[in-house]
């Protein structure tokens, strides 16, 4: 398996819970306008993704399984439609009465099972009204979602216009740096990002919005006011703006690439706290940048670090093997394995600590999945961190994710995480060193500093083996050790409590390292 970072721009992808890898499909220039049905659009669409997820998909695809999920996906447009499969034949039927009987392709045909898929789709739109009326991306996206859907829970179809949105947050867009919401007759401005053409042109939070290009917003929805104030990068928007007090004003912005915020810091206490909420294109430039920041103007006098990743659902799998590189000197930061080959990889560490290895103590919970689990894995395993909080989520698969010709993506899970010690995260996650809650009980902070002081850190010896060991989990082996700090999503203070003890005491700090590196000595 290739070692190290891969070169260009793999990006590696997942939804509630991320982790991506985008790959490109068709043209990446301007999105498609909406296309009416046909056979060969249809075919074009249809096929492309079928081939896609028999070649990518983690594990061997059944064909024949796949396309009639997705035919039956069109019973949420026409209830009266029926699937049945007949030996070598797929029948159809709408509200009792046949209208297909096509012949079954090879099981290992995609180009085949397309053409029956729009075949058994263009006989029910002759034989039901719904069908017959309903746009081609609907049509899409009950096939693809079906089909999708019975093959894991993350992967997923997104329309046109949600994966074009679903880009914008990863890669960034042609914008003005403000977040806003439509209200009946305005817009309110809810937040202004700094450096962007809305902050400079002095654009303020509740400010309101009346129109774009001179036209008024009052009826447009939130998704066409989106659309009005995103564009091609250095075309100028002119907004009308209203302000308490203040004859309405017009500004004239710029638009910029504008990449959705994901790193902040501040302090709680004594110690700095950079809170990374999702990983898209620039988070670990980001976080990188603050670190040497809060070096440079702290000195002698910045004594660790808390990372917070708790609640952060994933994202970018390069942006999380970058970021846990802006702690470690080397090592392998996590490995990959699926059916494609492509997807055998490992990725290692680069020279450079920019914390120089001070304490870094990394928050997570049960909201912290896919990519906060790549990072907070590693850092913990490389002996660079100590985990703090409860179980993270257990997403341990990556996505990739392919645009197809009519501007659609599909996300489609190619491959398993594992941690650096060998275990498997998928179903199981991360174990905080510390756990100070989990399943709804919280920890009292001074009871659980005094324990850590006594000696008590943390899951026994041989939990820690035991979950370091996985790598294939049974379902009792895998409930029986996530109940050792059952998930939840809370973000109590007791973790900001706990993680200002560690950095406070090197002692205490070199014991918990010390309690996740049991396994390594097996």
């Amino acid at each position: 398996m290739p070692t190290g970072r891969p070169g260009g721009r793999v990006a590696l992808a997942l939804l509630c819970a991320g982790l991506l890898l985008s790959s490109c499909a068709t043209s990446l220039g301007p999105p498609p306008g909406p296309q009416k049905w046909s056979a060969a659009y249809a075919t074009d669409v249809i096929e492309t993704g079928y081939r896609y997820v028999a070649d990518r998909y983690i594990d061997r695809v059944s064909l024949r399984r796949f396309s009639v999920s997705g035919l039956e996906g069109l019973k949420t447009i026409e209830p009266g439609l029926s699937v049945t499969e007949s030996g070598a034949f797929i029948d159809l039927s709408v509200s009792g009465e046949p209208v297909a009987h096509l012949a079954a392709p090879d099981e290992d045909d995609p180009g085949g099972w397309a053409g029956l898929t729009v075949a058994a789709i263009d006989a029910a739109r002759a034989h039901s009204a719904k069908i017959g009326s309903a746009e081609a991306e609907v049509l899409f996206g009950a096939v693809f979602e079906s089909a999708l859907g019975r093959l894991d829970a993350f992967s997923r179809y997104a329309s046109a216009e949600r994966a074009r949105n679903a880009r914008a947050q990863r890669i960034g867009f042609g914008g003005i740096g403000v977040s806003i919401r439509m209200d009946e007759s305005d817009a309110r401005v809810v937040e202004v990002l700094a450096k962007t053409p809305a902050f400079e042109a002095g654009v303020a939070p509740d400010d309101r919005l009346v129109a774009v290009d001179g036209q008024p917003v009052a009826g447009w929805t939130q998704q066409a006011l989106v659309d009005a104030l995103r564009g091609e990068v250095g075309a100028v928007v002119v907004l009308t703006i209203r302000r308490t007090g203040q004859a309405d004003m017009q500004k004239r912005l710029v638009r910029r690439k504008i990449v959705p915020e994901t790193v902040r810091i501040e302090r709680r206490g004594p110690l700095p706290v950079i809170q990374v909420t999702s990983f898209n294109q620039r988070t670990a430039e980001t976080l990188a940048e603050q670190v040497t920041t809060l070096r440079r103007e702290q000195g002698l006098a910045l004594r660790g670090l808390v990372l917070d990743l708790r609640g952060n659902p994933g994202g970018l799998l390069d942006q999380a093997v970058e970021l846990a590189d802006v702690f470690l000197e080397d090592g392998e930061i996590i490995a990959t394995r699926g059916r494609h080959p492509r997807s055998q990889q490992r990725f290692t560490a680069t020279t450079g600590d920019a914390l120089a290895g001070l304490p870094l103590v990394i928050l997570v919970n049960g909201g912290s999945a896919s990519a906060s689990e790549v990072v907070a894995a590693a850092l913990q395993d490389r002996g660079r961190g100590v985990v703090v909080g409860t179980n993270s989520y257990g997403k341990g698969t990556v996505q990739t994710v392919f645009r197809l010709p009519n501007d659609g993506e599909l996300t489609v899970t190619w491959s398993r995480l594992h941690a650096p010690s060998g275990y498997r995260l998928d179903g199981l996650g991360v174990l905080p060193t510390v756990c100070t809650h989990g399943g709804g009980q919280l920890a009292l902070s001074a009871d659980l500093v005094t324990a850590l002081r006594g000696g008590a850190v943390g899951a026994t010896a041989e939990i820690v083996r035991q979950w370091h060991a996985t790598t294939d989990v049974l379902p009792a082996d895998l409930h029986r050790l996530r109940n050792t700090c059952p998930a939840d999503a809370a973000a109590p203070p007791t973790d900001l409590e706990v993680a200002q003890a560690l950095v406070g005491d090197p002692t205490l700090y070199a014991r918990a390292l010390r309690q996740a590196q049991v396994a390594e000595a097996r």
